[in-house]
């Protein structure tokens, strides 16, 4: 009887341990992998978009995050497109959508930002005269570049 009981207990006790070393993982991504071909530009407007937990990778508890983010405040942050690339990405399997766009004015530089998610601005990226805002629309993410040297502030 008391090898049974104590059969019972190990086998209890591991089947613990291993169902709780299995949920507590989460499959992380590095987006620095050659074989998601993305370049460091890609890689850093990406991690500034969907890096939730700001720990430098992308991994399920990201999209986990974005999932209760929408379900809270509906698609008013991300949507849920948005949501299944990041998931995809989580098991290599995503490509994301990469525009350019030049303006000659500084005000259609400014509705660019006002239609997207501002991710971050080079300012005279490698001594040229251009800003270039990096903008996240809906898993779209658009590089708005606008020549000072060339047009000035107007």
């Amino acid at each position: 009887m008391k090898k049974k009981i104590l059969l019972s207990v190990i086998l209890f006790i591991g089947l613990f341990v291993s169902i709780f070393s299995f949920t507590s993982t989460s499959k992380a991504v590095d987006i620095s992998d050659p074989d998601l071909e993305l370049d460091a530009t890609k890689q850093k407007e990406i991690l500034a978009a969907y890096d939730l937990d700001h720990n430098g990778i992308i991994q399920a508890r990201d999209v986990t995050k974005m999932k209760q983010d929408i379900k809270k405040n509906g698609e008013k942050n991300y949507t849920n497109n948005e949501a299944y690339m990041l998931q995809r990405l989580c098991v290599y399997d995503c490509q994301f959508t990469w525009c350019q766009a030049t303006v000659h004015r500084l005000r259609y530089f400014y509705r660019y930002i006002d239609m997207g998610q501002l991710l971050y601005i080079d300012y005279f990226p490698n001594g040229s005269g251009k800003i270039i805002a990096h903008i996240n629309m809906h898993g779209r993410f658009i590089r708005v570049s606008y020549d000072y040297d060339k047009y000035g502030g107007r």
